[in-house]
């Protein structure tokens, strides 16, 4: 029973770190083989098959998957409940993977709270140095970034930077993660030197540990690509979306959320080239997938749907601007995203569309929004 109890753990070990390095399928099959193992010797109900579970959740979410990746964390909650073990540091973890899930939705608020449950559980076991904490920081860190709170995003990304300082962890994956979310929050403040010095020092760190090939390494290399663009630089931009792009497709992982993302920054390459058509053919990539997903109207979503109906109303077909303006209006209202980039430029094209009809009423009431 020791025996096949170790191997359970091996296998979970291995579908971590295959999942580091983005060997997706391969790390969600040995997860599933730690189940096998530890249901083997009367384990199923434990702390190692909640684990297992759990991560087998995150793997499902990180690939599109959201309705089975919730069916993985309920279970594991449930394991928990019966185990009256969700006070407890497994708890605090299925707390923020829900919450994660619920941050992928566009359910900002909802991710919030779930954090802040699992946040009490570490203080209230004064566990605050604990590894866990790290990440919890950078996903509060996310939540507030993505309702447009630049600020309080930073707040957070310097706690999890702290703690892996105090325990020598900055160099680890894990710190490279801190420093690219510390960019794309200095990325929306305007200090694009501050953004590129943290992406940079993230992939060196991703040079360092062998994980290029990473999925978290083509999320650095998606941001690095947003700065370049911003920049004027084009052919930088291209170049980085494209080692993106390779990732995903060597992952299998070409029709995840991220790798929509990488489609629809292709996208703004394409339009800021004077490419329209190319643009909306990497646009309508991305939509795909959100359609796949089920997630048509969340608010990465409704970033490409303004996009769209920004070149509409560069192409004079203010019919159909309209349209694709209005709805992206509409999710970011819904999912409490009113204060970003992405709605800003909506309400501004909004106004655009409204001048360009004639109403200047309209035109000003979107301005002033």
């Amino acid at each position: 029973k020791e025996y096949r109890t170790h191997e359970g753990l091996l296998y979970i070990e291995l579908g971590r770190v295959g999942h580091e390095r983005g060997h997706v399928e391969k790390s969600f099959q040995s997860f599933q083989r730690a189940l096998d193992v530890l249901e083997s010797v009367g384990l199923r109900r434990s702390e190692e098959a909640v684990g297992a579970v759990r991560r087998m959740g995150v793997v499902l979410r990180e690939t599109g998957n959201f309705k089975q990746a919730s069916e993985k964390f309920s279970e594991a909650w449930t394991m928990l409940e019966e185990m009256h073990a969700t006070e407890t540091g497994h708890g605090a973890q299925c707390l923020r993977s829900m919450g994660i899930l619920k941050s992928f939705q566009g359910k900002f608020v909802e991710a919030l709270e779930l954090y802040d449950r699992s946040m009490k559980i570490y203080q209230d076991g004064d566990l605050l140095r604990n590894p866990e904490v790290v990440s919890l920081h950078i996903q509060m860190g996310i939540a507030h970034y993505q309702r447009g709170d630049g600020d309080k995003a930073l707040e957070h990304y310097h706690r999890a930077w702290a703690i892996c300082e105090a325990s020598g962890t900055k160099d680890s994956p894990e710190g490279a993660n801190i420093l690219q979310k510390m960019g794309s929050a200095y990325r929306t403040k305007g200090n694009l030197t501050a953004a590129s010095e943290r992406y940079e020092a993230a992939w060196e760190i991703h040079k360092r540990a062998g994980t290029t090939g990473g999925l978290d390494a083509a999320i650095i290399l998606r941001h690095f690509a947003l700065v370049c663009i911003e920049q004027g630089d084009l052919t930088m931009a291209n170049a980085r979306l494209q080692m993106a792009w390779s990732v995903y497709e060597n992952t299998g992982t070409t029709n995840s959320l991220p790798a929509a993302d990488v489609s629809m920054y292709s996208g703004d390459v394409a339009f800021k080239a004077g490419d329209y058509d190319g643009a909306m053919k990497h646009y309508g990539v991305a939509m795909a997938v959100y359609g796949a997903h089920d997630l048509a109207e969340c608010p990465d979503a409704a970033g490409v749907l303004f996009r769209e109906g920004r070149i509409f109303s560069l192409r004079g077909d203010m019919a159909k601007a309209s349209e694709r303006l209005n709805r992206a209006w509409n999710i970011f209202q819904a999912s409490d995203t009113t204060l970003t980039w992405d709605a800003a430029t909506t309400m501004r094209m909004l106004g655009i569309v409204a001048l360009l009809r004639g109403d200047l009423d309209g035109a000003l009431a979107w301005y002033e929004k």
